[in-house]
């Protein structure tokens, strides 16, 4: 790009991808958001497809796409969805989120707390995820409610006729009774809470050659040495299960992508969006006028973002309901969610498209497609106007 402003309004995952395309490319961003964000609602996997209309579960989501002709996504490519799984997947790693070493061929299925299987893609490798089913050891936290290890396993035997076992571990020195996952993963990423972690560990019983898997709460920042250092002292793989929300994986996520992208230039305003001007100026609720070489909607509304994209193309306040502007038309917008005509918001994330990420599993790919589609859009716009 040519160094033109892009406000992104949102700061969910399809906001800090948007950003990271126009930091990556010498562009100049600035996320402005009032909510926290999306990615502290779920672990952090970013799903490709995982269910069919008929809701049984996808192996090959390359497949699926590229065989849909009359879905806005099945005109990709197999191999322009390699290369952007394969770009979330290098920055990931740069940012400090590790994953596979090359982009999956075929879906996983990853525990959830209900001890059931689902489907995902990329998943960060904290995260256990297995290709079939096998024998697994389930760690029973202390007044843990958002994990009941005994019937998380009970569950698991039941759906994939493997074993699973439960150990439990007792409270620390330091432990309350109203610790929720994010206070033992505090915890957990003191000395204190590392050392007391070990020693447990030390003194129970393990089954041979079985993961040992945890709900998700070892750590915040230094969930991997933790790990590490686990691994060593029962000789296990260990993983983690996603919980609910607040989720300790997308907030890990979170932090560490908005640290990286602060490093590479990209500014973050808190305020809410109440008006968008004629020729891309958001106005705040605080009166802050901010204009925009292009202004960009990642804003899925699912915390109050400040802005929803409605299906008839206007835009409205999150909380209040009033119309704040509008995106022109639906033939304007496009059904990936951008428009290429000057002076029109862009809508990028898992809300548009025409897609139900919630009943097929594919929040993450529309997240891609829409972001890089919006990215090329405002590319093309910028060197049609350096040509004029």
């Amino acid at each position: 790009m040519n160094g033109s402003d892009v406000v992104i309004i949102g700061r969910g995952p399809a906001g800090l991808l948007m950003a990271t395309l126009v930091a990556e490319s010498g562009g100049r961003a600035m996320i402005v958001a009032d909510g926290q964000g999306s990615l502290p609602l779920w672990g952090g996997q970013f799903d490709f497809r995982n269910y069919n209309d008929e809701g049984k579960p996808l192996k090959d989501p390359f497949a699926w796409w590229t065989r849909q002709p009359d879905h806005p996504g099945g005109t990709v490519s197999g191999a322009e969805w390699n290369g952007w799984w394969d770009h979330l997947r290098q920055l990931w790693h740069r940012i400090g989120i590790p994953t596979t070493p090359r982009v999956p061929r075929k879906n996983t299925v990853l525990l959830t707390p209900l001890g059931r299987l689902r489907p995902t893609f990329l998943a960060p490798q904290w995260h256990f995820t297995q290709s079939r089913a096998g024998p697994v050891t389930l760690v029973s936290i202390p007044g843990l409610m958002d994990f009941q290890a005994t019937a998380a396993a009970q569950h698991y035997q039941v759906e994939t006729g493997q074993a699973a076992n439960v150990i439990e571990i007792s409270t620390p020195p330091s432990w309350h009774a109203r610790w929720q996952p994010l206070q033992w993963a505090w915890f957990l990423d003191s000395m204190e809470g590392r050392r007391w972690m070990l020693q447990e560990l030390r003194r129970v019983r393990l089954e041979p050659d079985r993961p040992l898997l945890f709900p998700q709460m070892l750590g915040v920042e230094e969930v991997e040495p933790l790990m590490q250092s686990i691994a060593e002292v029962t000789g296990r793989f260990v993983g983690e299960v996603p919980l609910l929300p607040p989720a300790i994986g997308g907030l890990r996520i979170q932090r560490r992508w908005e640290r990286w992208l602060k490093r590479q230039g990209v500014r973050f305003v808190s305020g809410r969006a109440s008006e968008i001007s004629r020729r891309n100026v958001l106005v705040l609720t605080n009166g802050r006028r901010i204009p925009a070489g292009h202004l960009v909607l990642a804003t899925g509304g699912v915390l109050g973002g400040g802005i929803r994209v409605c299906p008839d193309g206007h835009l409205e306040h999150s909380v209040t309901g009033l119309e704040i502007g509008s995106v022109s038309t639906l033939s304007d917008l496009g059904r990936a969610g951008f428009a290429q005509t000057d002076n029109v918001p862009i809508a990028v994330g898992r809300e548009v498209g025409d897609c139900d990420p919630d009943r097929h599993g594919d929040g993450g790919a529309v997240i891609l497609w829409t972001v890089h589609q919006a990215y090329q859009a405002l590319a093309h716009h910028d060197a049609q106007a350096e040509e004029r």
